[in-house]
């Protein structure tokens, strides 16, 4: 295993990974093998943008219906969406755009380095202008809306919210959509995307609950129902040691103090206790009438020690550390989503195809992360002539 060939199972305090079954099953999921042979428990950092994209997933086949034969869509909206093999609506130009009504949203605008993902940058780009109207579109605008499948969600919100750019006369379910996406699913990714960190990570699936609760609770319940489901199964970010953590960095010195007073507790009674089994990571039943994230659950409920320990990512940390949130710079660049992982899944791909061998796709790799330092993925011609110049110096040196 990669963690023992490296020296790294003390080291490792967290994995990141999607919320299926394979890696989050509470008996035979990757995270808790990794745990057992580990001895110890880790912090479970499931991608808060797959949580969300699962949700959209659920309100889109609870209003519009389900797929067919795996890829196929039924529904009004997919079968207009999904274009020829499922490739989406295609090129949207400004002629195509009818005098649609905007609708108001909470979407809002984030700084381009937010932005760096190709499809979220497109997403994010029709949303304002869903919310904002045709008038504020300009004459050369055109987007490319990308495919619609399983396994492209935000590429298929962009589908969606084109096809109301461009639908006469939208009827009920598409502008229940396309209201779904703009007040609930890309606010709740402009908060992730802004407040990334780990212990942000409760915080924003809360507001994606409130959201959803609002939206429909009493306009759409069979909708709110489904909501429900899809986040309590997936409810990993309101399990105590990620609501502890968020307590513990919060603005607010009095839930601070709580959560600090709580893994205090919990620390004393670890040392006193002789057990060795290791807790097992359970998604708690979630109030969905809660106010606020850290009463999504009562935290008095839970037995210390037995079903949460103090949250792992601060097991290096003193109480005083925490209370005056002394935390080093690598625990502030922990994210609650894992686009990066992702991003290097198919970066692996790349390196299976073109190179033989352990080592040296794990060259391949660094190599392709240095350039990636140089060069932007999404680079201007300023760019290329920059690097153009410097190797014109590089090979007159030689």
């Amino acid at each position: 295993m990669i963690a023992e060939k490296y020296n790294s199972l003390t080291t490792i305090k967290a994995i990141g990974a999607d919320g299926c079954p394979t890696n989050t099953a509470k008996h035979q999921g990757a995270i808790r093998h990794f745990e057992n042979l580990k001895r110890s428990p880790v912090q479970w950092i499931i991608c808060g943008l797959h949580n969300i994209e699962l949700v959209l997933r659920k309100v889109f086949v609870t209003i519009d219906g389900e797929t067919h034969s795996g890829e196929v869509y039924i529904g009004a909206i997919g079968q207009l969406i999904s274009g020829s093999n499922n490739r989406g609506l295609g090129l949207v130009e400004r002629y195509m755009i009818v005098q649609f009504t905007p609708i108001k949203g909470e979407v809002c605008q984030l700084h381009p380095s937010f932005l760096q993902n190709a499809d979220i940058r497109n997403l994010h780009t029709v949303m304002l202008l869903v919310q904002s109207g045709p008038s504020q579109i300009d004459e050369q605008f055109s987007i490319t809306t990308g495919p619609v499948n399983q396994a492209r969600w935000v590429t298929t919100a962009t589908n969606i919210l084109c096809l109301y750019m461009i639908t006469e006369d939208p009827w009920d379910d598409l502008v229940l959509m396309v209201e779904f996406i703009v007040k609930v699913y890309g606010p709740t990714i402009c908060d992730i995307k802004q407040d990334s960190h780990v212990s942000c990570g409760p915080i924003n699936f809360f507001k994606s609950l409130k959201r959803s609760r609002e939206m429909f609770e009493f306009t759409r319940p069979t909708v709110w129902d489904a909501i429900k489901d899809t986040l309590q199964t997936n409810g990993f970010w309101a399990h105590v040691e990620k609501i502890l953590l968020a307590m513990v960095c919060d603005t607010d010195p009095l839930v601070r103090e709580q959560g600090v007073a709580i893994i205090e507790e919990v620390r004393q009674k670890k040392k006193r206790s002789s057990a060795k089994m290791i807790r097992k990571f359970i998604v708690p039943d979630i109030n969905f009438e809660a106010k606020s994230y850290f009463t999504m659950i009562d935290l008095s409920q839970f037995i210390p020690v037995k079903e949460f320990v103090s949250p792992p990512l601060l097991d290096s940390y003193s109480i005083e550390d925490i209370k005056a949130m002394n935390f080093s710079d690598n625990f502030r660049c922990i994210a609650s989503h894992q686009q990066h992982v992702e991003r290097w899944v198919a970066n692996t791909s790349v390196a299976a195809k073109c190179a033989v061998g352990q080592e040296r796709r794990h060259e391949f790799l660094l190599n392709m992360s240095e350039s990636f330092g140089k060069v932007s993925t999404d680079p201007t011609v300023k760019e290329f002539k920059q690097i153009l110049k410097r190797n014109e110096e590089l090979e007159k040196k030689r």
